[in-house]
């Protein structure tokens, strides 16, 4: 039975994208996930929100991979007819499971629910091939796709910051340490949390100084040649903010379940519309900073081309946030 700290077992399967090995991936990591079955409705509203995602899965150096017991004919033609429908293409393979072999290797089928489908795992396998962490849904219940993409990113946050999440952590929210392991950190935390950049509540209850953001996220994957992330003098909004931001309004909104009337529906989209309206203008004001900085020679050529980098990123999740909002409610126009 597979579990946490497992190595991922190989297998070779044929999917969507044709012929894969999860070897293939190393140095990457992968997100594998099972569905029952092809053309069924749960199914379907998760492969448009994985694919809607899959960029923000991208920067996070992830790939991710689909499977169930079903075809690669099968397969085909319900990608197609997902794209055809709604304009949405899967942009991840699907593995095509026929014989259940990769299913029974994995521990995907729940025999006292089914012999023959799949429910839904997700399992999160690193760059070195190692199994993080797995959830399990049931048939029934479809999955919260940002809440796969937040543990994702406390798992890399974890790994690259040497730090632990608390509940409810969002990326761009402060961090948690491991607490002491010898009397004399406990002794040495407590007196002089500062000296290790940390904010204590109590010695076993810590908080990195500064918030933790992915390495893999946008903001710093734009360093400059020192290593350092260019700096904006006297920005009002920093790129790190706003990205924390759109995260936590994106899964506010992928969670909002719309109700009640007509117009108590128009309220409830123009509330979320007017927070994706703020975002926009407190990233204008971004643009604006940087470009005083510039003339003012207070950041470089090079440096300004990271931050550009960045804000078309931003940009790009704004519009993809105010499609999903949009999908959400049922509204077309605003």
């Amino acid at each position: 039975m597979l579990h946490i700290g497992s190595k991922a077992p190989d297998f070779a399967a044929n999917s969507t994208m044709g012929p894969l090995k999860i070897s293939d991936y190393k140095g990457k990591w992968v997100i594998l996930f099972s569905h029952p079955g092809d053309f069924t409705p749960v199914c379907t509203t998760e492969f448009i929100a994985f694919a809607e995602a899959n960029e923000d899965f991208v920067q996070r150096n992830t790939q991710l991979i689909g499977l169930s017991i079903d075809s690669n004919p099968s397969h085909l033609a319900w990608v197609h007819t997902i794209s055809e429908i709604t304009g949405i293409t899967i942009p991840f393979p699907v593995i095509a499971d026929r014989m259940g072999d990769v299913a029974r290797l994995y521990g995907m089928i729940a025999p006292d629910v089914s012999n023959h489908e799949t429910v839904r795992n997700v399992y999160f396998i690193d760059k070195e091939q190692t199994i993080r962490a797995i959830l399990v849904y049931p048939m029934t219940n479809g999955r919260n796709i940002q809440e796969i993409l937040r543990l994702l990113t406390a798992l890399q946050t974890s790994d690259e910051s040497k730090v632990v999440t608390p509940a409810n952590w969002q990326s761009g929210q402060p961090a948690m340490v491991p607490p002491p392991q010898t009397y004399n950190q406990l002794i040495n935390r407590s007196q002089n949390p500062q000296d290790s950049g940390l904010e204590c509540k109590d010695w076993f209850w810590c908080y990195k100084a500064k918030p933790q953001i992915s390495a893999s996220s946008p903001a710093i994957a734009a360093r400059n040649n020192t290593g350092n992330p260019p700096e904006i003098q006297n920005a009002a909004f920093h790129p790190d903010e706003i990205i924390a931001e759109i995260e936590s309004l994106t899964n506010q909104i992928g969670a909002a379940r719309p109700t009640g009337t007509g117009q108590q529906l128009r309220s409830q989209f123009l509330l979320f519309q007017q927070k994706i309206d703020q975002l926009e203008d407190k990233i204008e004001l971004l643009k604006k900073q940087v470009k005083a900085d510039y003339n003012a020679g207070r950041i470089t050529w090079e440096e300004i081309k990271n931050i550009d980098r960045i804000i078309d990123t931003l940009e790009d999740r704004l519009v993809r946030m105010e499609n999903l909002l949009k999908r959400n409610f049922g509204m077309n126009n605003r």
